[in-house]
């Protein structure tokens, strides 16, 4: 009878642990998801919006304030620059902000209020799945 309850826990445990990976992976994704808009809006702003070519030291001189150039990212590998555009939305979405990437123009900042809002609901919801995962353990 002891094994057996031994092997319920531990059933148990397993389950509560991977409850607690499934929403470390839905914030880890979220931010890889709004870190590849963060790269669309900056690559719609270059061609469209500028019709720059940042790849060309005078075209990006013109614009000064767009993200990647601010930041010197249209000189990074595309694997560089994926990895500080999720870094820049993950500590947009956790509403931290360390201030080493910000919005440069009016147009970033806009979106990067949405962003900041969005993260309170999903940090939120996070947060929310995790306390009742806690006190559900707690139980037994």
């Amino acid at each position: 009878m002891d094994e057996d309850l031994n092997k319920i826990m531990e059933v148990i445990n397993i389950s509560y642990f991977l409850k607690i990976v499934k929403l470390v992976i839905i914030i880890l994704n979220f931010s890889y998801l709004l870190g590849i808009m963060w790269v669309v809006k900056c690559k719609f702003m270059e061609d469209v919006i500028y019709d720059a070519d940042y790849r060309y030291e005078e075209d990006a001189q013109l614009h000064p304030d767009a993200f990647e150039v601010y930041y010197g990212l249209y000189n990074k590998t595309v694997y560089d620059s994926i990895i500080v555009y999720t870094y820049f939305a993950f500590t947009s979405l956790s509403t931290v902000g360390f201030g080493d990437y910000c919005p440069r123009s009016d147009f970033e900042r806009a979106i990067g209020a949405f962003m900041l809002l969005f993260g309170v609901a999903l940090f939120s919801y996070i947060m929310g799945n995790f306390i009742d995962i806690l006190n559900i353990y707690k139980t037994f």
